[in-house]
């Protein structure tokens, strides 16, 4: 009978890892703070091993009295905080923030890879908390820590929190084979700087949209114009139609270059409207040879 025995094991909750800490505390005559008790099981993440271990060593540091400084002193800062640190630092799409706080957490000795394993379950709770709001028991969290979430949630939309975690699920995926484990960190958190975004039309469709204020990205947008019209007038395209206003559309016989100036003077600014766009009814060639290709296969105009 005893081979055919099942046990299925399961994580203890946050509150019930801090009150079994503070029951065996009591019993050994330790004076255990709530707060610290708390952070103990916060730190233990469901085992109730390691909360005892934790346990034993704030003991060792702080006597038969160990508070919330004990063990602050002994874990760090702790892991949520970090994670409303680093949180807090993407909403606003502070660069060097981020690399600042991933900097502070390697000086400090924390493993990059349980960093990333932190941000993303913070991340995670954010969207629940963003999608299904209300839904604590969701969430297994210290009964104080959820108006916290509530508010960091704001700061974001659903799809911008949905964007975060698949870039942080790539950067966790590439840390099993990299040697740089930080830059796989750095670059999930900043891509984009925090300005791309998704948002769910009418309909039900996902729209993303993405806010044109770096130097770099608006030579390059111009860059993209500019190669567009070049491309849909090889192909040969009989109009051409900026959709931001304030020009007219370019049709065949009219001056290409002009109109291509005049474009690249488009204000970029926000406004909710597409920028530009192009159709030619048909189809072009597209290859390495000029003499039978409009285009090269990388989509620049043949010359």
């Amino acid at each position: 009978m005893g081979r055919c025995q099942r046990f299925d094991f399961r994580r203890l909750t946050i509150e019930g890892l801090a009150q079994m800490v503070q029951t065996i505390a009591s019993s050994e005559g330790v004076a255990l703070d709530p707060a610290a008790a708390h952070a103990i099981a916060r730190r233990a993440e469901g085992s109730a091993r390691d909360a005892l271990s934790l346990l034993d060593q704030a003991t060792v540091l702080g006597g038969q009295a160990v508070d919330e400084a004990t063990v602050r002193a002994l874990l760090g800062a702790p892991r949520g905080e970090v994670q409303f640190e680093i949180a807090d630092v993407v909403a606003v799409g502070d660069v060097r923030g981020i690399f600042e706080v991933v900097d502070r957490l390697v000086l400090d000795g924390r493993d990059v890879r349980n960093v990333t394993n932190e941000t993303i379950g913070h991340f995670r709770d954010l969207l629940l908390v963003k999608t299904a709001p209300g839904q604590e028991d969701l969430l297994d969290l210290a009964a104080d820590a959820y108006e916290d979430l509530r508010v960091q949630a704001e700061k974001f939309s659903a799809g911008e929190l949905a964007r975060i975690l698949a870039l942080l699920l790539a950067a966790q995926n590439d840390m099993r084979w990299t040697t740089s484990p930080r830059l796989s960190l750095e670059f999930a958190l900043i891509r984009d700087r925090g300005h791309g975004r998704v948002e769910i039309d009418h309909t039900g469709e996902a729209v993303p949209w993405y806010e044109v204020g770096d130097e770099l990205d608006v030579r390059h947008l111009h860059q993209s114009i500019e190669a567009l019209c070049r491309l849909h007038h090889a192909a040969g395209a009989t109009a051409i139609t900026p959709l931001a206003g304030g020009l007219p559309t370019w049709r065949l016989g009219d001056d290409l270059e002009r109109f291509i100036v005049r474009c690249e003077r488009l204000p970029l600014r926000a406004g909710g409207v597409q920028l530009f766009s192009a159709h030619q009814m048909g189809t072009c060639r597209m290859g390495a040879d000029p003499q039978t290709s409009v285009a090269n296969p990388w989509g620049e105009p043949a010359s």
